[in-house]
């Protein structure tokens, strides 16, 4: 089953990467349901980390918003090293996880990219195995795919 009809606790969670190389560029990752979400907002203040968030079929709308839709695909952002506060508001169910890259960290990964300014036309994941898996129909079955995927040592 899609979107709200899912069985999911309301959780925010970070996680540290185990692994020592990945360790050296990816400084948390972070975990963000709200199953029974209507409207979220809050500010991100300026900080030195840039980060990636996977939402879980939604969209973003010309404002800025992002709001879910059951029948979206899943929504990639990049979000830069900022000097102003970034205001967010989440609209509906959120299924989120976030990787929070230290300085330059990003870069590592990809190249031919314009890190100086948000992403969110590119396919950070672009396996279709990979971005349905990284969202499961329980808080047990995402953690366990979450922790070996991204958390895990090789």
């Amino acid at each position: 089953m899609r979107g709200g009809k899912l069985k999911m606790k309301e959780l925010f969670q970070t996680f540290k990467p185990k692994n020592p190389i990945v360790k050296k560029y990816v400084d948390y990752y972070y975990l963000d349901i709200k199953p029974n979400n209507v409207i979220n907002k809050f500010l991100c203040f300026p900080h030195f980390n840039n980060t990636i968030s996977i939402y879980r079929y939604h969209v973003r709308l010309e404002n800025g918003e992002i709001k879910f839709d059951d029948n979206a695909n899943p929504f990639q952002i990049f979000t830069p090293i900022r000097q102003k506060v970034l205001n967010v508001k989440q609209s509906g169910t959120v299924y989120r996880i976030v990787i929070v890259f230290h300085p330059l960290g990003i870069q590592q990964f990809y190249e031919n990219l314009n890190f100086a300014d948000y992403i969110t036309d590119y396919e950070f994941f672009q396996s279709r195995r990979t971005k349905r898996n990284l969202f499961y129909n329980s808080n047990k079955t995402y953690f366990r795919f979450f922790r070996q995927r991204f958390i895990t040592s090789f």
